[in-house]
């Protein structure tokens, strides 16, 4: 015999997907599987829209309440906001690239006698530790 039906508020899980909990957290608080929430997804469109409009409402609200404080002069808030809004003028990453003659590779010619000297000075350290 079949189960009946599941009937699952859908004002209910938008509110939970607003306030930024994952699918497996939606599922814990509705006392389902979250494999219940993953098939309603799949197979019914209003399910599968509330999740996305609730999702949607969460970020946008906390956005709004990001914008707030970075207009309204925390120094932090406004880092935090160019950084990830204009990345390309706003980061602390520095991007450097080695290269050799007319954009080559860079080369390297060492002799055996260069890896000869090389390796002794390597066993001269080494044996100043003992």
């Amino acid at each position: 015999m079949a189960r009946p039906p599941l009937n699952i508020d859908l004002v209910q899980v938008k509110d939970l997907a607003s306030r930024g909990l994952t699918d497996e957290q939606i599922a814990l608080a509705l006392g389902i599987s979250i494999s219940t929430i993953t098939r309603r997804k799949k197979d019914n469109d209003e399910f599968c829209a509330a999740i996305k409009k609730g999702k949607a409402l969460g970020i946008a609200t906390v956005a709004n309440a990001l914008f707030k404080n970075a207009t309204e002069g925390n120094t932090t808030a406004q880092i935090f906001f160019l950084k990830n809004r204009d990345p390309n003028n706003w980061n602390d990453r520095q991007q450097v690239e080695h290269t050799g003659k007319d954009g080559g590779a860079i080369q390297v010619n060492y002799t055996p006698a260069d890896y000869k000297a090389a390796a002794k000075k390597i066993d001269d350290i080494l044996d100043d530790d003992d």
